[in-house]
């Protein structure tokens, strides 16, 4: 299949993942909030071979990015990631996995000292990791801001925070040329769990 033919395959499996998933919570009653526990339950109804093709349509449509990101000096072909995790080992684990198994770039991780001295995981519960492969932001919107270096993302780069909700999963999002919104989540936190393992 040519690129946009995958492109548009892949966003089908995506799409089609998320309205399954909208379904099952609402049919197993939207238990926490907005439905959180039971969309986050849903993968668990799928079979191996539902799963497998979930994960090379993930690979596939962030492969486009990166081939995007290449192509055009980083202006297409963002890719950002929004981690729902129990805690702070289960969302790390999940962006280990993930950037590994998606060859992102890797950078630092914000969010995890307060002036230089570790938070300690247990008082942050559950956690938000928002990643992203960086190119946001160009110089004169950074002078524009006032924010100065200090909002450069770098590629890779992602930021740890508590968090509230009871969604469990992997929001992406993949920025490209066509401009297309292209969101989907929650998808599995474990989705390329072996990945990380192999490195």
């Amino acid at each position: 299949a040519t690129k946009k033919t995958r492109l548009v395959e892949v966003t089908n499996i995506l799409t089609d993942f998320d309205r399954s998933q909208a379904q099952y919570a609402k049919s197993n009653g939207m238990h926490g909030l907005g439905g959180g526990t039971s969309s986050s339950l849903y993968y668990k109804t799928l079979s191996k071979s539902e799963l497998d093709e979930i994960r090379r349509a993930v690979f596939d449509i962030a492969s486009i990015g990166h081939l995007q990101r290449d192509k055009t000096g980083w202006k297409h072909g963002r890719t950002l990631m929004g981690i729902c995790g129990e805690n702070v080992n289960d969302g790390l684990a999940c962006l280990k996995s993930w950037v590994t198994a998606l060859n992102l770039p890797r950078g630092l991780l914000h969010g995890a000292d307060e002036d230089g001295v570790p938070i300690d995981p247990e008082t942050l519960g559950s956690v938000y990791i928002k990643y992203n492969t960086g190119g946001s932001i160009t110089f004169t919107e950074m002078r524009q801001s006032g924010t100065g270096f200090d909002g450069l993302w770098k590629p890779g780069d992602a930021m740890l925070e508590g968090y509230d909700g009871d969604f469990r999963g992997v929001y992406l999002n993949v920025e490209l040329e066509d401009a297309i919104f292209r969101q989907f989540g929650v998808l599995p936190l474990d989705l390329f769990e072996d990945a990380a393992g192999q490195q």
